[in-house]
């Protein structure tokens, strides 16, 4: 029909006892589907490589023993570890001391099929600080598919507004006070 195909070929060279002429002996193999199949393999890796390489999310697979399998860039952005220093290395190493009793349980839970939405859990950058990252994880088989944002800034500014709401109700009580005192003042003079 005109169409291509994979194809493939063995062939072997010898003589022809009978004659003594040079003889192939040839076998050709179909290799269409291994190799529609070996194509399709590829191209979903080169998808999931593309997807990994966004650096706008912190998206990771491990395993349900908590080693990293694979990691976007967006890590490496946010706690300064290059990807290949973060492979092959339990989560566990990275959280912070306080965090891992809720990192346990959160694993237990994982191991039990169950999806993790919102968990906080505070992790090590490269410089010894912590970053406030929030966890959404599904199990699948033997495997953990997490995504997770940066929360570290947005819980520093909402502290920052409660110490500012508080630093405004002070100052409402200091002037209610102040007033009350001058009205007693007004009324002894």
């Amino acid at each position: 029909d005109g169409s291509t195909t994979w194809a493939e070929v063995r062939v072997r060279l010898f003589s022809d006892p009978a004659t003594g002429e040079p003889t192939m002996l040839g076998i050709t193999r179909d290799r269409s589907r291994e190799r529609a199949a070996e194509d399709a393999a590829r191209e979903k890796q080169e998808q999931i490589d593309r997807f990994f390489s966004l650096d706008v999310g912190l998206l990771s697979i491990f395993g349900l023993d908590g080693i990293l399998r694979v990691a976007s860039t967006g890590w490496e952005r946010t706690l300064g570890y290059s990807i290949a220093e973060m492979m092959d290395v339990s989560i566990w190493d990275f959280v912070h001391p306080d965090d891992l009793p809720a990192t346990q349980e959160a694993a237990k839970r994982l191991r039990a099929g169950e999806e993790l939405l919102d968990i906080v859990l505070r992790i090590r950058a490269k410089d010894g600080s912590y970053r406030s990252i929030a966890w959404w994880c599904a199990p699948a088989g033997d495997s953990v598919y997490a995504a997770a944002r940066d929360i570290t800034d947005l819980l520093a500014a909402e502290e920052r507004l409660r110490q500012s709401q508080k630093m405004e109700a002070i100052g409402q009580l200091a002037g209610g006070i102040a007033h009350d005192f001058n009205n007693l003042l007004t009324a002894i003079l």
